[in-house]
């Protein structure tokens, strides 16, 4: 196996066998074993481990009540992304730092080698060991399926008093199964069990007081929500424990399995919307479906939602019978240059059991900018984890990839850009792109235009290495016609492509210091007169971490000239006006373009003819607040210089 990602924290067994043995001095109540698990859709290990979890617990499920969380590393989990918090705070609560990794009754067991995690041993033992009280669960889902009401039951079987002062009682709703139609993450896995939904007591728990011998404690959670990121409704549980802070031990654990849903039906919406061809076609035509089985859906209406926000809603005429499908047509819309986020979400007032089929996955549509003569790609502007806004990912289903890192992502290493004299770099995850498993070939688009001249360049900085020799390739292309065909202009893989030596290493994947890195330049003379896009294409041979930083198109010519043209630029950051000292060596006509961090032209202004030391006037009154580039174009040349305006 290429790297191992099992948990390195441990506990003692041997102090939760002792624990449990001083417990059963008054156990008089069956001892339910409480399986945990910390696992991921993009998990190499788990696909190997999961099946033999699975059935160990099948085998054992009357003896055994389990909760897994989904967490959010090594790569994407659309399952984490329903509720991050909780799934944050249990990993901090045992200090977990790798899937799969799982506890009984509180602890990592004994005795289990990869990728067996659990034993027959360990349930017996557990189950054999009793427990001083008993938890039994029950829930009832109302009729509208949005809202539920819990109880738990807390009794003390024994001849003493039990005090549960150090102890927490959590209740959480889980799904027993999840199946998807292809996998959610890297792995082949399709189907995951008693997937953690939210807590009902929250993460941290509940107090508990003192239940009498032969007494119960009754704990009920009326008119909670049901959550609205379940996959369907027929398959929710509960699951309560009581568990000891202290030393992290669980008491005892309880479950109320999955119900029959009645008098609902299985609601779900697609997206039929469709982009105009190419990246210069700002049409969207925005459409979905509703579809139902079951009982007919009344009331139901459909929202289109653009980056984020609601820009239209229609409503269905009558109701969609039993196996029926209704469209939805919102007409034409203008999408912008960049990144376009869009999603469509439905209501009825019909129960479903489906809420999590309420709402399309949301899609990114790029248009391109309009063209610009010299523009810089740092990834200094971008939010760490975030692809950069104006590029345009087509990648594998992963996680951190084409995402922009820096040095805290990696336990504060240094500066982390090209040559250490940067903060942020572009970071493509060769690490865990496993071809095997996905599509080994994924692109970025960078959506500004460019305008390229007879002495434009293209250049970026990188930094790689191999992982056992791989032939890790990367090609920089433009697309003359506006994204509609690609040309290679820049292409390395493998060793050529390499800039660092091999770590090959268990667990240690490849972080770029500042001696790691190399730069690149291309000649665009051919494509002179041209307006271009640049395309990343990255394709995997399940190397080690790829870094791309400072991608730039620009005019050598008059460089050096202009660069002493423009001394400064303040106040910077700017709220109503900033002022432009220039000094220039002959008359020159002046024009200024200000462009946002996408590529959208915000605002032209021109100064006509100046010459020798002059200060002009920028108006930033109207702008938005945000970092833009000021482009000064001084007759035919230009320079851009940054400049960040607030409110």
């Amino acid at each position: 196996m290429k790297r191992n990602l099992l948990s390195k924290f441990s506990f003692s067994f041997a102090f939760a066998a002792l624990l449990l043995g001083s417990l059963n001095i008054n156990a008089q109540s069956q001892r339910m074993v409480f399986v945990e698990e910390f696992t991921q859709a993009s998990c190499p290990p788990c696909e190997t481990s999961t099946p033999q979890l699975n059935a160990t617990l099948i085998a054992n499920e009357d003896k055994v009540v389990q909760i897994r969380y989904q967490t959010s590393w090594p790569g994407v989990d659309p399952m984490n992304a329903d509720n991050q918090a909780d799934v944050q705070t249990r990993v901090d609560y045992y200090g977990v730092t790798g899937v799969p990794s799982v506890l009984v009754d509180g602890f990592v067991p004994s005795g289990p080698v990869f990728p067996e995690l659990i034993t027959q041993a360990n349930i017996d033992g557990s189950y054999n060991s009793g427990a001083p009280i008993s938890v039994s669960v029950d829930h009832v889902l109302a009729d509208n399926l949005a809202t539920g009401t819990v109880t738990v039951t807390l009794t003390n079987d024994g001849a003493t008093a039990y005090d549960l002062a150090n102890d927490k009682l959590r209740v959480a709703f889980v799904e027993e199964i999840i199946s998807w139609d292809s996998p959610p993450g890297s792995t082949s896995i399709v189907d995951f069990e008693y997937v953690m939904k939210n807590f009902l007591t929250t993460a941290a728990g509940q107090d508990v007081g003192m239940i009498m011998p032969g007494a119960s404690m009754m704990i009920d959670f009326t008119d909670v929500d049901v959550p609205s990121t379940s996959y369907d409704l027929r398959n929710l549980a509960v699951v309560a424990w009581v568990q000891n802070d202290d030393d992290r031990s669980v008491v005892n654990g309880g479950v109320s399995h999955a119900k029959a849903v009645d008098s609902a039906t299985d609601l779900s919406i697609a997206a039929l919307g469709s982009a105009a061809g190419g990246l210069c076609d700002y049409d969207y035509n925005a459409m979905a479906v509703v579809s139902t089985s079951g009982l007919d859906a009344e009331n139901v209406s459909v929202d289109f939602v653009l980056n984020g926000s609601v820009q239209a809603t229609e409503s269905v005429s009558g109701v969609i019978a039993d196996g029926q499908t209704a469209t939805v047509d919102f007409g034409t819309v203008q999408l912008a240059p960049g990144n376009n986020t869009v999603e469509y979400v439905l209501s009825s007032s019909t129960a479903d059991v489906t809420p999590r089929n309420n709402q399309t996955t949301p899609v990114q549509i790029g248009k391109a900018s309009v063209p610009m003569d010299q523009i810089l790609e740092d990834i200094e502007s971008t939010e760490i984890g975030a692809r950069p806004t104006n590029m345009l990912g087509n990648l594998p289903n992963l996680g951190l990839m084409g995402i922009a890192v820096n040095s805290a992502a990696f336990g504060d290493v240094g500066s982390f850009g090209a040559f250490g004299e940067s903060e942020n770099a572009l970071m493509i995850n060769f690490w865990n792109w496993n071809p095997a498993n996905i599509d080994a070939v994924g692109t970025i688009d960078v959506l500004t235009q460019h305008n390229v001249t007879e002495s434009s360049t293209l250049t970026f900085d990188h930094a790689f290495t191999t992982w056992g020799g791989s032939n890790d390739r990367l090609e920089m292309q433009v697309s003359t016609d506006c994204g509609e065909t690609f040309t290679t202009v820049w292409d390395k893989s493998g060793s050529n492509l390499a800039t660092a030596a091999e770590l090959n290493e268990n667990n240690a994947y490849f972080i770029a210091s500042s001696g790691d890195w190399v730069s690149n330049e291309v000649d665009l003379s051919a494509y002179a007169g041209s307006d271009i896009i640049v395309r990343m294409k990255m394709t995997s041979a399940w190397g080690d971490m790829l870094y791309v930083d400072n991608i730039e198109v620009k005019a050598v010519t008059n460089t050096n000239k202009l660069e002493a043209t423009v001394s400064s630029i303040s106040p910077n950051p700017a709220r109503d006006f900033a002022l432009i000292d220039l000094s220039l060596e002959e008359a020159s006509a002046i024009n200024i373009q200000v462009v946002d961090q996408v590529g959208r032209l915000v605002s032209t202004q021109s100064y006509g003819v100046q010459n020798g030391t002059t200060q002009i006037s920028l108006d930033t009154n109207d702008m938005p607040a945000g970092l833009y580039n000021v482009i000064i174009n001084v007759d035919a040349d230009a320079i851009t210089r940054k400049l960040v305006v607030i409110d």
